[in-house]
């Protein structure tokens, strides 16, 4: 049994990686772990105990704060292939990390960032669970919500079921994976966002 379908990662792309660090410690004591990624600089791991939770990664000049969820797939090449077949943009080749996967960086057709993901080991089964400060669950906001969830039902299988005006959710079978949601305000890019888990929001 593979992962493929479900959101396996999640990766903060920050003007500034370690002001972001500092925020995330400071709001959840998360831990960050620090990997030398080489030519790309380094990468902080925000971990609660041993449990790995996201990703800061520094990003590119003029590219907008935003977090980047990883979707995987049995295939990335293949999978990057049917996403630009379907209106998707790819930010680049697929390319590997040892030890962890291969994947690409792409945008749906609204606009929206994600990755793609084949796991290096792809018989791990991801937590039935989300962690305590971890996240919980994703949603693009989007000005066109027909368009985007008929983007990922034909990229990954999903079933796209009204939920409320306006949203969609999508699902795998019995389990619900995401949702896409017409954003509220105009003037903001389309973007996925993510959910973290507290005890209590207020």
């Amino acid at each position: 049994m593979t992962n493929a379908g479900r959101f396996v990662w999640d990766e903060l792309v920050a003007a500034d990686p370690g002001q972001a660090s500092e925020f995330y410690r400071g709001l959840f004591g998360w831990v960050a772990q620090e990997m030398d990624m080489g030519e790309q600089g380094t990468y902080l791991v925000m971990k609660r105990g041993e449990r790995m939770l996201a990703g800061i990664a520094d990003g590119p000049d003029g590219v907008p704060q935003h977090w980047v969820s990883y979707l995987e797939v049995d295939d990335v090449d293949a999978s990057a292939a049917k996403a630009k077949s379907l209106g998707g943009t790819l930010l680049g080749e697929p390319f590997d990390v040892p030890g962890v996967g291969r994947m690409v960086f792409a945008q749906e057709p609204t606009g929206g960032a994600f990755a793609l993901m084949t796991s290096a080991d792809p018989s791990g089964e991801a937590p039935a669970e989300p962690a305590l400060h971890g996240v919980c669950w994703h949603e693009l906001m989007t000005d066109d919500v027909a368009k985007a969830s008929a983007f990922y039902e034909a990229l990954v299988g999903y079933q796209a079921e009204p939920m409320g005006p306006d949203t969609v959710v999508l699902k795998q079978g019995d389990a619900m994976r995401a949702t896409i949601r017409k954003k509220p305000m105009a003037a903001a890019p389309n973007h996925w966002l993510v959910y973290l888990l507290v005890e209590d929001v207020d």
